[in-house]
């Protein structure tokens, strides 16, 4: 008879164990995870080799109503192929972080050189669930996940960009006629410009000097490598990759580089 009640007991402690789950499960986490990294890089480049799930919390509900939880994970990827932060027609690390759900701080090995394949890096990172009848869909990549706990004495209202965030969240999940591999690939071209921009506007007032260049391994591009590779202070030098001479002049004239390499029949 002990016996028996052992058995009830361990079986109502799984019910009650399975009920306060939220979230996937690692195989699940797993997958989503992979499927996001595949959907930013439009092939899969960043692969995941190991994972480990560590927990879930309760995260702010959608603007709909709908219940949601964030999962945290620690996970070991790699490389399939080479990979350059530098290049202006290529991925913004920042994308890669926010696809892990992860702070900056939270992806380790990814630096500002090129990265060969094989190259490896781990993450610290995060999904936010939906919860949708009686299992749970992956959200789109959220942009703070401190919405889950307010800090004391922080304020709790949302600034302009967290408002186009939220804006830009809710025009993705609801595009029609577009398929979600599809809506990425269109947010992450145009956000990883976005960010390219930001960035040249933010170092405008900075001490670094911003020279367009044309694109990536252009002729103008080798020849300010060139000249960039016998100076002392290097770091002062940011080379802002471009379509070419008009998108360079397009970049002074607004005040977002301060030199340029202009054909003579466009200047």
């Amino acid at each position: 008879m002990p016996a028996l009640w052992r058995s009830l007991l361990v079986v109502l402690l799984a019910l009650v164990a399975a009920g306060c789950a939220r979230g996937p499960d690692e195989a699940g986490l797993r997958a989503d995870v992979q499927a996001r990294l595949d959907a930013l890089f439009g092939r899969q480049v960043l692969v995941l080799r190991d994972l480990r799930r560590q927990g879930s919390a309760p995260y702010a509900a959608a603007d709909d109503g709908t219940r949601q939880a964030i999962v945290y994970f620690n996970g070991t990827l790699d490389f399939s192929e080479p990979y350059d932060p530098t290049d202006w027609q290529g991925l913004n690390p920042q994308l890669i972080a926010t696809a892990l759900g992860a702070t900056d701080r939270g992806v380790v090995g990814l630096g500002a050189g090129p990265m060969a394949p094989g190259s490896q890096l781990r993450a610290y990172g995060s999904v936010i669930y939906r919860r949708e009848d009686d299992g749970w869909r992956a959200a789109l990549p959220a942009a703070s996940p401190s919405a889950v706990v307010p800090m004391p004495g922080v304020p709790t209202g949302r600034s302009g960009t967290d408002e186009l965030i939220q804006r830009l969240a809710k025009l993705v999940d609801t595009s029609p006629g577009l398929n979600e591999a599809q809506r990425q690939q269109i947010v992450t071209e145009e956000l990883d410009r976005a960010l390219q921009n930001i960035q040249l506007r933010l170092d405008s007032g900075a001490t670094r000097v911003v020279v367009a260049t044309g694109p990536a391994g252009g002729e103008y591009a080798r020849f300010v490598s060139s000249v960039t590779a016998r100076l002392t202070q290097k770091q002062a030098i940011e080379v802002a990759y471009t379509e070419g001479s008009v998108a360079n002049a397009f970049l002074v004239d607004r005040g977002k580089a301060r030199f340029a390499l202009v054909q003579s029949d466009v200047a």
